[in-house]
């Protein structure tokens, strides 16, 4: 019966320790909640569904924008509430996405941590724009 008390007080402390980190950062969100914008790229290209607008590299290392008119047409305005695909560029360099050098007409966008198949990686942080809200 001790066992259980001291457990209880262990976990009690952390909840404590918890309550007080959410309240500590802007916004006052959970640390460990990874962005819709991450959330919904994994979402699209997961899916398949608009693999003929943006899609993985064969390797799944990085994201290729196959048709830049599909994916403002598709994509952009039903997941991202605009259709400008400077603005989405935007966004992926504010989360740490690079543009990679044109081998050909394909755009592609490299992260070390958004890989597909290792969903989980997509939650390490890398700096201020990684892809935790604060």
């Amino acid at each position: 019966m001790e066992n259980v008390r001291v457990e209880e007080t262990t976990l009690a402390e952390v909840s404590k320790q918890i309550r007080k980190q959410r309240k500590k950062g802007p916004g006052r969100r959970n640390l460990m909640k990874t962005s819709s914008f991450i959330g919904k790229m994994a979402h699209i290209l997961s899916s398949g569904e608009h693999s003929d607008a943006i899609a993985w590299s064969p390797d799944g290392a990085s994201v290729i924008i196959v048709d830049v008119r599909r994916l403002e047409e598709t994509v952009l305005p039903r997941f991202f509430k605009h259709r400008n695909y400077h603005s989405f560029v935007r966004q992926l360099n504010m989360y740490g996405f690079h543009k990679m050098k044109r081998a050909g007409p394909l755009e592609a966008f490299d992260h070390a941590y958004f890989r597909r198949g290792h969903e989980y990686l997509s939650t390490q942080p890398l700096s201020f724009n990684s892809f935790f809200l604060l």
